[in-house]
């Protein structure tokens, strides 16, 4: 029994012609062909059209013509931060066209119950149970309660129930995380407290989401942590009728995990994709990547060698800014390690996007 994991899924700006162009690469056939289960964190609301202006945030949709983008995924991962960019409305379409399609998901729903609810994956005679929750640092715009939808909230208790209510049910347990600092390579110490105490509670392997970049990765009790796979399907967008977002060169980059489940002990493999000039995602080889992996995982190991997390209260240090329109929420909990690369990258495509938005407002 495999499974396999991509990133962040966003289909806002493509085409059909960019779907053609997709449809000729090696990626897409190994995936659209490939014999175990294959699951997606969709990170945009799947809708026709756009259904409000949505002033609080970026807002993003994945359009439904695109849908065979990734049509071959067969679980879809709902708990992120864009979901509820289209409201509730966006969410309940959502779900309908995953259900209309014969796709299965996880991680949002109707109310908190429901968002909670474990994906069951059996093949084989394994059974491998799924769960995903939102952290409240990605400023997400709500999350789900007892009467109202939206993704499931990442609180240490509700991981502790769930686990303990499906481990009797199944052979191993995957927990997807969507967390952490927005182009970083590294963790910050209140995800690795947490990691590791979500591996006390029974999951076999982390794998997070949020970040766009990939994130170091690493081993403890012998268990998997991936803090972050960065981006799989995600364009450059429009921010309003002239003003355009521009992905970063590490933004560009993304990890698959393949997780085999055959054998008492979970094996995995990465596997690497780069989105070219038209951010078209294609399989390279590690070396082709810009981000250091390799020198980020042994930095993480030795940052975390000695962390003494029991000793860490899993409180995010947060504060409120208000960006011209809304208060967003400002994730300040300190990372395990400094890299002054992504930064960089970041300011240097800020600085584009100002310009050319200055230049078009210019000829206006």
């Amino acid at each position: 029994m495999k499974i396999i994991f991509v990133g962040d899924i966003c289909t806002d700006t493509y085409s059909k012609n960019d779907l053609e162009k997709f449809k000729n690469t090696k990626l897409y056939h190994f995936l659209n062909d490939y014999e175990g289960k294959v699951i997606g964190n969709l990170e945009a609301p799947l809708l026709s059209e756009v259904i409000r202006e949505n002033k609080n945030k970026y807002s993003l949709i994945n359009q439904s013509n695109l849908f065979d983008f990734y049509s071959f995924c067969d679980y879809f991962n709902l708990a992120n931060n864009h979901i509820l960019d289209q409201g509730k409305e966006g969410l309940d379409e959502t779900i309908e066209s995953l259900v209309n399609r014969n796709k299965k998901f996880f991680g949002a729903g109707g109310n908190l119950h429901q968002s909670r609810e474990p994906q069951i994956i059996e093949n084989n005679g394994k059974r491998v149970g799924v769960l995903s929750y939102c952290c409240i640092s990605s400023n997400s715009e709500s999350y789900a309660n007892n009467s109202t939808g939206g993704p499931s909230p990442l609180i240490y208790e509700y991981v502790k129930e769930d686990i303990e209510g499906i481990r009797h049910l199944v052979d191993h347990i995957v927990v997807l995380p969507h967390w952490g600092k927005e182009n970083e390579f590294f963790p910050t110490y209140d995800q690795a407290s947490i990691a590791r105490k979500i591996i006390e509670l029974g999951a076999d392997v982390i794998i997070g989401a949020h970040t766009h970049t990939i994130q170091a990765f690493e081993t403890y009790k012998d268990k998997l942590i991936y803090y972050s796979l960065g981006n799989f399907l995600f364009n450059n967008f429009m921010v309003n009728d002239i003003d355009k977002y521009y992905q970063g060169k590490y933004n560009k980059e993304g990890l698959l995990v393949e997780l085999d489940f055959s054998h008492d002990k979970v094996v995995a493999r990465e596997h690497y994709v780069k989105l070219d000039d038209n951010m078209i995602p294609e399989f390279v080889d590690l070396k082709d990547l810009s981000t250091p992996v390799l020198s980020n995982n042994d930095y993480t190991a030795r940052a975390l060698s000695d962390f003494e997390f029991e000793k860490l209260e899993s409180n995010l240090n947060l504060s409120l800014k208000f960006n011209g329109q809304s208060m967003q929420v400002i994730n300040e909990s300190p990372l395990i390690g400094q890299s002054y690369k992504p930064r960089i990258e970041s300011l240097r495509v800020k600085i584009k996007r100002y310009m050319i938005y200055f230049i078009k407002k210019a000829l206006r």
